[in-house]
């Protein structure tokens, strides 16, 4: 039985010395996936502080692993697949506002002159004040005006009326 005791211990030893290896190379393959699948959802083309980490932390954990750092290497990978986590949930909020537009103001047919408007909520917007606002009437509303013969004459056709 003393034999199978250093035996024992021996055959622990080297278990246990493989397993930081195992784990950081474990570590490192997470953290890829997760940036891998960052990539993949955009997060890459936004330029995040959380993509950019994440990169950074599993560059450097691979580095550590190569020093023999297992365990300093394993918490760096597992940091890396955090961020990079982030940076897929950062992706897709910037990608889910952009595809849901609103509609477009278009679909609605056009309103025919003179007609009131929609009822949107809000009235179209106009530069300067319109007619029922100043107190005179608007140039179709006169009898006997054509709104589209402005030769520069004030009163209109109202001079044809006179004679």
């Amino acid at each position: 039985m003393s034999r199978q005791a250093p035996l024992f211990v021996l055959a622990a030893l080297v278990l246990l010395s493989a397993c930081g290896p195992i784990r950081s190379t474990a570590g490192l393959v997470k953290a890829d996936r997760a940036i891998a699948e960052a990539r993949a959802a955009g997060a890459s083309a936004t330029e995040s502080y959380p993509m950019i980490l994440a990169e950074a932390l599993r560059q450097k954990a691979f580095e550590e692993q190569g020093y023999g750092e297992y365990d300093r290497a394993e918490r760096l990978a597992l940091e890396a697949e955090k961020e990079a986590q982030e940076a897929l949930k950062f992706a897709a909020s910037i990608v889910e506002p952009e595809s849901e537009s609103p509609p477009a103001e278009s679909e609605s047919p056009p309103a025919e002159p003179g007609s009131p408007p929609a009822e949107s909520g809000s009235p179209p917007a106009e530069s300067g004040s319109s007619a029922a606002e100043s107190g005179s009437p608007a140039p179709q509303d006169v009898p006997g005006t054509d709104p589209s013969a402005s030769d520069g004459d004030p009163q209109g056709d109202l001079s044809e009326l006179s004679k």
